[in-house]
């Protein structure tokens, strides 16, 4: 159980000369610990890579060393802007809505348009973010955590291109 931890001690009390003072009456004393209910922390998530077409599955974590496991729980707060997220049930991600510390999410980078008409920009690599929140017992909000995901803007290039350095290239006839 979660709790203050109990404490107990004995003491002598001797005159500033080193005399032994035999107390007529016990003493008491009352010491009050106030407790720190700390918030709870959110594991951030760095160096995920996603693949367009795959799904990336992310484990929303946080602790908290004041509350047991079973009441932490961490919220959406900002969804990512570059591809879906989804429960493992497969409905949308909902923001403000209260998730078991530990739920999986499965993140789906969105295609990313061709800013080239002549050459494709395949293989390029873009950055998108989400932010989670944890919550001790549902009130008691921590630091955001954040979910940085790196994902390439396509998995291959369309032919006739080849993928070189990052960008599709025409292949050599031949």
């Amino acid at each position: 159980s979660i709790g203050p931890p109990q404490v107990s001690f004995s003491f002598t009390l001797t005159h500033c000369l080193g005399v032994y003072l035999k107390p007529t009456q016990p003493f008491t004393f009352l010491i009050s610990v106030t407790a720190v209910d700390d918030p709870p922390v959110a594991h951030n998530v760095l160096g995920l890579t996603a693949v367009p077409g795959a799904s990336l599955p992310v484990v929303l974590n946080a602790s908290d060393d004041n509350v047991l496991p079973s009441s932490l729980t961490v919220r959406l707060t900002l969804l990512p802007i570059r591809g879906a997220l989804q429960l493992q049930n497969g409905s949308a991600a909902p923001t403000g809505v209260d998730l078991a510390v530990g739920t999986m999410v499965q993140y789906t980078p969105f295609p990313q348009p061709d800013y080239s008409a002549s050459v494709p920009q395949c293989g390029r690599e873009f950055e998108d973010t989400f932010v989670f929140q944890p919550f001790a017992r549902g009130v008691l909000p921590g630091q955001p955590g954040t979910v940085t995901i790196t994902a390439l803007s396509c998995a291959a290039c369309p032919k006739p291109y080849i993928l070189i350095a990052s960008v599709c290239r025409p292949c050599a006839a031949g």
